[in-house]
């Protein structure tokens, strides 16, 4: 295995003091600091502690210091010897004459004081020989002079020796300093061959430091395809190395792939693998390292799938065509992620005799004006919803409504409702406290005096109490991605109670092909279409089908369903011209019954229909009671024997939604 932390060292100076005022003893170490997988360890912060032993790699430590250092981006770091904080001893007082000498070094990657041993060397030549330059030169500034009778030392000291003394004794005395002369150049001379020497190990040092620092920055590319690499060539082999270099193994396992820091070499498949970490054991020579690698892989499935309503997929429902990704840990403990392609087709189920010859937008074809400006197209059937997948759609066809599938909903009812309380978009402002309850599925009586009997939809609080403007997200159709209506929010609106009665009541429309009063501006008619009550509405120009019975009591409030019937085919006839239909699908409340409360909804024979508008009912007066109350909205009211297009309500009671997409003229 390779060792916990990998360097090399060198000692670059020595300096030692000839007299008091010189420069600090010190000696230059430069490390190379990587991990256990052989990774460095970049521009980190590290704690150092070096120490000089004595006779033995393990002998009496004579002085140690700490530092603390921080790598580069190659992993390495500088540290001054003899500049640390002192721990053991004094760096100046080591008598270096006294060797053999070891530096060891230890490293806390993490900065603190768990020092773990990186190396130690022996101190051979290089502290030597600057010691010997060092007493060299201290010598050489001390030279012996005589003058007559006068001794006299560099730096300025002499002595006058007296007369007694023989000129003998004077000449031995030169005699002796010609022999120290002779003495300090010799060791002077020695002295010069250990500093070639210490030249030469420098130099073979840095070049090995180089060729680490460089493998550890390089960015060579796998092979891939779990084929053996061919090794990364290295610097030429120190010869001081020989026996000292090192073998070692590394087992992993890894998923997919695995990239190895010794030779930068990625995997795919299980192999065997070798690499150098050059200058990388405890000595610093060379560590060949054998990889034996097992690559387990992970599960990556696809699954497609189509549905008619929702799908449930690793415990999640899915309503939307769409892609969705499960991701989990296999049998063999690897990441894997399964893909699902679902496509949820939103058609609802097929209704006997219900067709609808519409474009894929889900717009009707009829164009009709709401105002003087605008006009609109009709979606192709009411409002549905289903709660347990959240998910809207429009009806099959115009004719077609829930009926008593609205009793009981909840959060989770898979079923499909088509009658809303008011602004129940699914919408919630959280600046708006007096809103609490505005899910699709809600039908309670919030009418109460605790929130100023403000009902669904935006409260009293709001500037804007209308489904526009500020408060236009609990519209139904602004707020909702429509599934079969586009499948993109803000594509549908609800009508406002003034364009309700502009449609029905003011609008100038062009009708032909009718006989009888009111035919040639015929807005609307109340029939029953295959047994369903409701009102037709014709649009702006309209060319009434050959062969079909006149309608009667055209643009009349108070005429009979049953006056004018038309069966699915001749229907389909009357749709393809641009006509559409409002079916009478009655109103959903919260009541008790013999069988518990729950929601429950009146129909009375499919007598009755309210659709909503998107306008607050504001009350008069400055003290409203009852029906005054502010918790009303304005709706269309449709009932056998009259039609009305401006009835306020009870926001909490469940009426069809019918929404239009503005057309140009």
């Amino acid at each position: 295995m390779m060792k916990k932390f990998l360097t090399i060292a060198i000692l670059l100076m020595m300096l030692l003091p000839c007299g008091q005022g010189q420069a600090p003893q010190k000696m230059t170490a430069q490390m190379v600091l990587r991990d256990a997988n052989g990774l460095l360890i970049a521009n980190q912060q590290v704690s150092v502690r070096i120490s000089i032993r004595r006779t033995l790699p393990a002998g009496i430590t004579v002085y140690s210091e700490t530092h603390t250092a921080t790598t580069n981006a190659n992993g390495l770091y500088t540290v001054f010897v003899g500049e640390g904080m002192p721990t053991v001893g004094t760096f100046g007082t080591i008598d270096w004459g006294n060797g053999p000498y070891y530096i060891a070094s230890e490293v806390d990657p993490a900065g603190g004081t768990n020092y773990t041993l990186q190396t130690v060397q022996q101190l051979v030549s290089v502290p030597y020989a600057l010691y010997a330059d060092s007493a060299y030169r201290c010598a050489e500034h001390q030279v012996l002079t005589l003058s007559h009778d006068t001794l006299r030392l560099t730096g300025g000291s002499f002595v006058r020796l007296p007369q007694s003394v023989s000129q003998r004794y004077v000449d031995s005395v030169v005699a002796a300093n010609r022999v120290s002369t002779v003495r300090l150049d010799s060791l002077r001379r020695a002295n010069d061959s250990i500093a070639h020497r210490y030249d030469s190990v420098f130099n073979v040092m840095r070049q090995r430091l180089d060729s680490v620092v460089a493998a550890g920055g390089s960015s060579s590319g796998g092979t891939g395809g779990g084929s053996t690499p061919s090794p990364t060539p290295g610097p030429t082999p120190n010869p001081s190395c020989t026996g000292l270099n090192t073998t070692g193994s590394e087992s992993r396992t890894e998923c997919d792939r695995y990239t190895w820091p010794v030779n930068n070499q990625t995997y795919t498949a299980t192999t065997t693998a070798t690499g150098t970490i050059y200058g990388g054991n405890a000595v610093g020579c060379d560590s060949t390292v054998t990889l034996a690698l097992t690559i387990k892989q992970g599960s990556y499935n696809s699954y497609s799938q189509t549905s008619s309503t929702s799908y449930t997929w690793h415990g999640t429902s899915y309503s939307a065509t769409g892609t969705y990704t499960y991701s989990y840990t296999n049998s063999v403990g690897c990441p894997s992620v399964d893909t699902l392609h679902l496509t949820v087709s939103t058609t609802p189920t097929p209704v006997a005799g219900c067709s609808c010859s519409v474009a894929s937008s889900g717009a009707l074809p009829g164009k009709f004006s709401v105002s003087t400006t605008q006009k609109v197209k009709f979606s192709q059937g009411n409002l549905q919803y289903q709660a347990s997948t959240n998910t809207w759609r429009f009806a099959q066809c115009q004719k077609q409504y829930m009926d008593t599938n609205n009793k009981h909903v909840s959060s989770t009812y898979t079923g499909w409702i088509d009658l809303f309380c008011w602004g129940t978009s699914g919408f919630h402002n959280p600046a708006d406290n007096l809103n609490v309850y505005y899910r699709p599925y809600d039908v309670a009586t919030v009418n109460n005096p605790a929130n100023n009997y403000t009902g669904y939809g935006p409260s009293i609080n709001l500037t804007d109490k209308n489904l526009t403007g500020q408060s236009a997200r609990y519209d139904w159709g602004v707020y909702n991605a429509i599934s079969n209506g586009g499948n993109t929010a803000g594509q549908w609106r609800t009508l406002t109670t003034a364009e309700w009665k502009y449609l029905l009541e003011t609008r100038t429309v062009s009708s032909t092909g009718m006989t009888g009063y009111g035919s040639a501006v015929a807005r609307y008619c109340k029939a029953n279409v295959g047994g369903t009550n409701g009102l037709i509405i014709f649009p702006d120009t309209f060319a009434y089908p050959t062969g079909l019975p006149n309608p009667s009591g055209i643009n009349t409030s108070n005429s009979p369903f049953a006056n004018n019937y038309y069966d699915d085919t001749q229907w389909a006839q009357l749709e393809s011209a641009g006509a559409v239909f409002l079916p009478a699908a009655g109103s959903r409340n919260y009541a008790s019954s013999s069988s518990g409360s729950g929601y429950v909804g009146y129909y009375n024979g499919n007598e009755i229909g309210n659709y909503w508008s998107s306008t607050n009912y504001t009350p008069t007066g400055s003290n409203p009671t009852g029906s005054e109350k502010s918790g009303r909205a304005y709706c269309i009211d449709l009932r056998n024997i009259m039609i009305s297009s401006q009835s306020y309500l009870p926001r909490n009671t469940g009426y069809s939604v019918r929404l239009v997409q503005n057309t140009a003229n």
